[in-house]
């Protein structure tokens, strides 16, 4: 069996913009301004993917996960001085039930980590659309929610 832990970065390109943008926070059409302020990139057994070098719109990303192993989703901010401006935090994971890559469909996060693991018998090439909740956060403590659907490939 191939496959490992697969790791799931959500990076805050712009948190400020992000923070304070009239736009949405249900990020469901990929019309959506703040798309330019997110990306996602993933590290597994396969390497690196990001949707800054696949140059694919977070809405539309794969991320490739093994049967029986692990998935971690955490979040970043990129530009060091907004670090000390802002906290991101992952709330949940959210599948449709019934789904083909966890058994859970709801995976709450603790201090910002979500961690779930693949379905022993996840089907091959399975695809699942998924909603990852998060949260930005201020220096002031005013925090703003977020939401949006990429998706996850079971790959055996």
């Amino acid at each position: 069996m191939r496959g490992g832990v697969s790791l799931i970065d959500l990076v805050i390109l712009d948190a400020e913009g992000l923070f304070n943008s009239n736009s949405s926070s249900n990020i469901s059409s990929d019309q959506n301004p703040n798309l330019q302020f997110i990306a996602l990139e993933s590290r597994g057994k396969n390497g690196i993917k990001s949707t800054r070098s696949d140059n694919v719109s977070p809405k539309d990303f794969y991320t490739d996960v093994y049967p029986g192993k692990n998935v971690i989703w955490f979040g970043e901010i990129e530009k060091s001085g907004e670090k000390k401006k802002y906290k991101i935090k992952i709330l949940q994971i959210e599948l449709a039930y019934p789904n083909c890559i966890f058994e859970n469909p709801r995976i709450r996060g603790n201090r910002g980590i979500v961690q779930a693991s693949v379905k022993e018998n996840a089907e091959d090439n399975c695809e699942a659309r998924y909603t990852i909740w998060f949260e930005l956060e201020n220096e002031d403590g005013d925090t703003r929610g977020f939401s949006m659907d990429p998706f996850l490939r079971a790959i055996r």
